[in-house]
């Protein structure tokens, strides 16, 4: 879970990519293996300028760090709540 005051949430509330999408549509692929999402992408790509993660495999190590421990944390609060109702 992220804090409220992460800096995490201030880039968020910064950064409008609502426009990427269509922009780049015509650089999408409609065959084969499905790409990354390119506002994803962006979006790590920004957070690695702000963390001062200077290698793209280091940025995408630590995703899959925080994304792993956040899906723990999820899994726990979900089974927590799933055994205290039926208790």
């Amino acid at each position: 879970m992220v804090l409220a005051d992460h800096l995490v949430r201030q880039v968020e509330a910064l950064l409008d990519l609502s426009w990427v999408h269509n922009e780049l549509a015509a650089f999408c692929s409609h065959t084969g293996r499905p790409s990354i999402d390119p506002v994803l992408v962006i979006r790590m790509l920004v957070l690695g300028y702000a963390f001062a993660l200077r290698s793209e495999r280091r940025l995408f190590a630590e995703v899959q760090v925080n994304l792993a421990s956040e899906e723990r944390e999820r899994e726990c609060r979900i089974s927590c709540v799933t055994q205290c109702s039926w208790s």
